[in-house]
């Protein structure tokens, strides 16, 4: 890589002690060092040379590119009351400074001495400008680095490129939720640790319920379904993460399994969505939406609450779900978790008319959908297996959309790495449905003896590997 272009430097300064002095030439070595190229007068000022002529070229010659002001308390006293050869220097570098606005980046000060209240030593032309402080032995390098990122030009910090405006924004009108100043309620109760905690979460949660009816869909003839469908779930994408956001203030800051029993009553509710208003003509997919963010939201929170060791807001969460009629198509009021694995019957032919060959659009956009969330795809999969071991205790169906995910070498999920620990077994055997390790092995060899598992041919993943049976429990 090509060496920037070489800075040239003066360095202003005064003789306030034989100390002092021994500072700047140290300074000056070093930035030498550094391949600058400083000027300064105990190097290039001869006997016989006028001072001042000398001051005033350095400060306005064009091939000086930077001016270095070495601050200490004589420098500013003679600084502010015009004296001597700082004084001279003072009024021909505040000239400059104040010339134009790109002269200002040519001028820094470097503060060498501080005084009894720790406050920099600033002539009173700079106040108010940042500054690089070398007073303190123990901050010089970070502040010697500055310096020098200073004098090439080379900042720390860039503007990063600016990306394009995202898609959904340049669709058209597009519906918001409205739904962020009663999550920031809620988030701020919650670290806080206010009284209100429950209420303001609640209410969030009421206002998320009555407001997701704004985003169903209307057929448009111009469009096809699954476009809607994905279009209208794109533009929950704001939701969903701020969903996830206020679940791990709750999963973080709260106390009470009150909140899992909240959130276990949202959930409920929010299948009224998938229900066909009286009298208005629909088909199976016009819902898809609201399946998939159903889906989103609940596997979501057992994630956040796997991931932050709640296992009793977890449990909440995999309790019998009450549906309203109409709502899933075994017509039963009592249902397991398994209706938020509902088909989508738009992703499938969307799937058949693109050609693709991804095992499961659904599950991708459920991966695509973790940037910017709190969530990885790690402890998005596992709470997708974890919940598919709790349905065969339930005798329901739960299949792991997001195993496609999983490593094929028979790396073992987090949760059941840690469970080689008796103890952290014991903490998650109430989530797994089981009361004892033997209980749960028993059920991992009749799974597998009937067939059951994950994927299939080259994608299957060995249920005995990814739960690391073999170690499960085996340590206190």
């Amino acid at each position: 890589m090509a060496d920037p272009v070489l800075p040239k430097v003066f360095i202003s300064y005064c003789w306030s002690s034989p100390e002092h002095e021994k500072w700047v030439i140290d300074l000056a070595e070093s930035l030498e060092e550094s391949n600058v190229d400083v000027v300064l007068d105990k190097w290039d000022l001869k006997e016989g040379h006028d001072s001042i002529r000398f001051m005033e070229q350095m400060v306005t010659d064009p091939s000086v590119t930077k001016v270095i002001i070495v601050s200490d308390k004589a420098y500013v006293a003679k600084a502010d009351g015009r004296q001597g050869g700082v004084g001279t220097e003072t009024q021909i570098i505040s000239a400059e400074m104040y010339a134009s606005v790109g002269q200002q980046d040519k001028f820094a000060v470097v503060v060498s001495e501080k005084d009894e209240d720790n406050k920099a030593y600033l002539p009173t032309y700079y106040k108010g400008r940042i500054y690089i402080d070398l007073s303190d032995d123990n901050n010089y390098a970070p502040e010697f680095e500055r310096l020098l990122r200073w004098l090439y030009n080379k900042p720390l910090h860039v503007r990063p490129p600016r990306g394009k405006t995202p898609s959904f924004l340049l669709a058209g009108d597009h519906q918001t939720l409205g739904t962020s100043s009663h999550a920031k309620r809620a988030v701020d109760a919650l670290m806080s640790g206010r009284a209100t905690a429950l209420g303001t979460f609640t209410e969030y949660l009421n206002v998320v319920n009555e407001n997701l009816g704004r985003f169903r869909i209307v057929r448009d003839k111009a469009q096809l379904v699954d476009d809607q469908v994905v279009q209208s779930v794109d533009e929950l994408l704001p939701a969903k993460n701020e969903f996830v956001s206020v679940v791990t203030a709750v999963a973080t800051y709260s106390s009470s399994s009150d909140f899992g029993e909240r959130l276990h009553s949202f959930l409920e509710n929010l299948h009224h969505h998938t229900v066909p208003q009286p009298n208005v003509g629909y088909q199976e997919a016009d819902f898809d939406n609201f399946r998939f963010l159903l889906h989103e939201f609940f596997l979501s929170a057992v994630a956040v609450f796997i991931k932050h060791g709640r296992i009793d807001l977890g449990l909440a969460l995999v309790a019998d779900y009450y549906l309203p009629e109409g709502a899933y198509t075994r017509h039963q009021p009592m249902v397991t978790f398994e209706v938020f694995r509902q088909n989508m019957t738009s992703l499938e032919y969307r799937k058949q008319r693109t050609g693709s060959n991804r095992i499961s659009i659904h599950a991708d956009m459920l991966i695509e959908r973790l940037a910017g969330s709190p969530l990885r795809q790690d402890d998005l999969t596992q709470a997708d297996v974890v919940l598919f071991f709790r349905a065969q205790t339930l005798h329901a169906r739960w299949h792991p959309i997001t195993h496609i995910y999983l490593s094929s070498y028979g790396r073992p999920l987090e949760i059941f790495a840690r469970a080689s620990s008796r103890k952290s077994f014991d903490r998650i055997a109430p989530l797994l449905g089981v009361e004892s390790p033997e209980q749960f092995i028993e059920l991992i060899d009749a799974m597998t003896k009937s067939g059951q598992r994950l994927g299939h041919g080259f994608n299957t993943i060995d249920l005995k590997a990814v739960t690391a049976l073999n170690e499960l429990a085996k340590k206190p």
